[in-house]
């Protein structure tokens, strides 16, 4: 972590999941206390190494031992989250809603926008007032972080920019310190926000094959309309993921909805440390932006 002229109380890692493919993207971020950033990483780092799987992704989350890795590094969040240390909070949208359905939509900069809608809701509500802030996204995401700057400070923050850094922001009890992009290969807590979101949009993209692997074991009655449904070992190993984390959601009694909602999404988003939250337009000039002609 860099070094910054004020001392950072919480930090915040973020990694996006088909931003630009749809039919539905996603970012997310996981958010903690400083204090608790370099244990948590390292204990998320250990379960890696014990399933002898160098880096966590979601796309890459095809096999039994990526199955493995990612279930032991839920349960470590969970378990974490219960304590109240860590929390996940990831912005889900729908590229056929009326706000992203338009000719020319310019995605770099849409997910700019969603990002920082969701940055102002972790930063600002979900932890208390009063924060000193440094967030990490994954330096390899698509996110154009000068144009996020530009975003901040139209809605009133006061930025410095240099070698990589937004620095000194604040704005409705938080202060931003830096932003600073990270390598998710060797940042843990990136790969965790990565698990998040791509584990959001498989839930909203492949419902139907979740209910076609909870049939296949016995979660559900056998009938089924329409043409059967073929799971690959792919869908098989991910809808056990899936599984899991509304099993540990609803042990917790974090409000967590994906039957009904047919995908992640929570009812309160104060309620639960794990939130699932899938934006709505908010007015019928709530567009996304577009592309610069």
């Amino acid at each position: 972590m860099r070094k910054a002229t004020v001392e950072i109380t919480h930090v915040a890692y973020g990694d996006e999941s088909s931003y630009n493919i749809g039919p539905y993207g996603a970012v997310a971020l996981v958010s903690m206390p400083v204090a608790v950033a370099s244990d948590f990483s390292s204990e998320v780092a250990a379960l890696l190494a014990e399933s002898s799987v160098s880096e966590l992704r979601w796309m890459k989350l095809k096999s039994a031992r990526d199955r493995h890795a990612a279930l032991k590094v839920l349960a470590a969040f969970c378990a974490r989250a219960e304590r109240g240390e860590v929390r996940a909070d990831v912005l889900v949208w729908d590229f056929n809603d009326g706000r992203h359905a338009i000719r020319g939509r310019d995605d770099h900069e849409n997910l700019g926008r969603l990002y920082y809608h969701l940055s102002m809701a972790v930063l600002r509500d979900r932890w208390p007032r009063g924060g000193v802030w440094g967030v990490y996204p994954d330096e390899f995401g698509k996110m154009r972080w000068q144009e996020l700057a530009e975003i901040l400070r139209h809605q009133g923050f006061k930025l410095g920019l240099g070698s990589g850094r937004i620095a000194d922001a604040s704005l409705n009890g938080f202060h931003v310190v830096e932003i600073a992009p990270v390598v998710s290969a060797t940042e843990p807590l990136v790969q965790v926000a990565d698990l998040f979101a791509g584990i959001a949009v498989y839930s909203r993209t492949s419902y139907d094959r979740f209910e076609a692997w909870q049939r296949e074991n016995g979660q559900l009655g056998l009938f089924e309309v329409g043409e059967p449904i073929m799971l690959t070992s792919r869908d098989r190993e991910r809808c056990v993921v899936l599984d899991q984390l509304k099993r540990h959601a609803d042990a917790r009694k974090w409000g967590v909805s994906l039957g009904s909602t047919r995908g992640l999404e929570s009812r309160d988003p104060a309620r639960g440390r794990a939130n699932f939250w899938f934006y709505v337009p908010q007015h019928d000039m709530d567009k996304a932006p577009v592309k610069a002609r």
